[in-house]
């Protein structure tokens, strides 16, 4: 008799855990909402690339987007299935309402494409291009201001304080800084830097475009660039400008808020260089202080960290043998294409040894798939606008 209230007991238990797994598995098998969730493919550039680099590289550009990414966010909305894919929930991640609704728009045109139709996913580091990379969906996801006068009046540039930059590594003119009029307050804390005709110490200085930087609530600066008309502009034009896309104003500025680089004839009238010097100081003091009482995945401490987000564009826009191999799904007809192919090395990376071109790899590819853009940092070229326009 006991034997058999044993065997009974044990039947219960048994039962009992596979309810308890099957209630687990339930919850992941049914999401919030499958517009949420897309399937990622990473593909290593080279084989030393590891699990833990890619998954910081992959929590920055989120960081980047506007994520808020709260410690164990990363675990609750990442799936691994295997060594090389990861279903990711982005309504876990921390994105405000209106960029969630941008990422599942983006979501949806990827998972029309023939590439997510034959493999079952999308390539991460595409995903990562065409959400952090493109303008257009930078800005809609992470809601900048619509046009440059809604940014000067939500700031008060025009009761701030201005500084006249005379020799600039990325102005071709004279630029003129403005600040908000508010530097007590973290979010209110912003920058705006025109660029144009004219030259400020005759007065007679002329903003023709307009370089913008805000700091989102997880601690990353957002930027823009606004045209001569006020409205956002895919990048700094290159008569005025250096500055090229927000994607390199990210890579420029890294995590902090940049001070003089070059020697700089001061305008009468405007902040001396030892005033600006000080404010950004203290500016940049007061966000670290900001970043360091905030509960997320980013650690700002490990000041590198940004760079593995930038290789895991680099790797995709300027991709390795190794890595095309692999999108290739090893078909040696294919790759015996890509050797006929023009090759580099890169400027910042040379150990990463021979690399192609993006757009000509993709031109081979065994399926067809959402356009990226011509270029990372600089403007020109192919701009892809695959959401709905506000």
């Amino acid at each position: 008799m006991k034997t058999k209230k044993g065997l009974i007991a044990s039947l219960y238990l048994l039962i009992f855990i596979v309810v308890m797994i099957s209630s687990t598995s339930l919850q992941y098998a049914e999401p919030k909402s499958e517009s949420e969730i897309l399937c990622l493919r990473w593909y290593p550039s080279h084989p030393a690339e590891t699990f833990q680099d890619v998954r910081t590289g992959f929590l920055w550009s989120l960081s980047y987007l506007g994520a808020q990414l709260p410690q164990g966010s990363f675990d609750n909305a990442v799936h691994r299935t295997d060594s090389v894919h990861w279903v990711v929930d982005f309504s876990k991640l921390g994105f405000s309402e209106e960029g969630l609704g941008a990422l599942k728009e983006l979501i949806a045109q990827l998972k029309q494409s023939e590439e997510y139709k034959v493999k079952k996913a999308i390539d991460m580091s595409r995903f990562l291009v065409l959400a952090l990379h493109s303008p257009w969906h930078y800005y809609k996801i992470t809601g900048v201001f619509p046009n440059y006068k809604s940014f000067e009046q939500h700031y008060k540039l025009e009761a701030g304080n201005i500084f006249g930059i005379t020799n600039s590594s990325v102005g071709k003119t004279h630029r003129l800084l403005r600040m908000g009029a508010d530097t007590t307050r973290i979010n209110q804390v912003a920058f705006s830097v025109s660029e144009g005709k004219g030259n400020l110490f005759q007065q007679n200085f002329k903003p023709s475009e307009h370089e913008v930087f805000d700091i989102m609530k997880n601690g990353q600066l957002r930027f823009a660039v606004y045209d001569h008309r006020g409205q956002l502009a895919s990048a700094a034009s290159s008569e005025y400008s250096l500055a090229g896309k927000p994607s390199k104003c990210m890579w420029c500025h890294e995590i902090v808020i940049q001070t003089l680089y070059s020697e700089n004839t001061e305008v009468p009238g405007t902040l001396s260089n030892a005033q600006f010097e000080n404010l950004v100081h203290k500016l940049q003091e007061k966000l670290y202080h900001y970043r360091a009482g905030l509960s997320s995945e980013i650690d700002f401490e490990k000041k590198q960290d940004h760079t593995f987000a930038e290789l895991l564009y680099i790797g995709f826009m300027e991709p390795s043998r190794y890595r095309i191999s692999q999108e290739m799904d090893h078909q040696q007809r294919l790759l015996n294409k890509v050797m006929s192919l023009p090759t580099h090395t890169h400027e910042e990376f040379p150990k990463f040894g021979t690399l192609y071109e993006r757009k000509a790899i993709d031109k081979i590819l065994p399926y067809t798939t959402l356009k990226v853009p011509d270029q990372i940092r600089e403007g020109g070229g192919f701009e892809p606008n695959y959401l709905k326009r506000k």
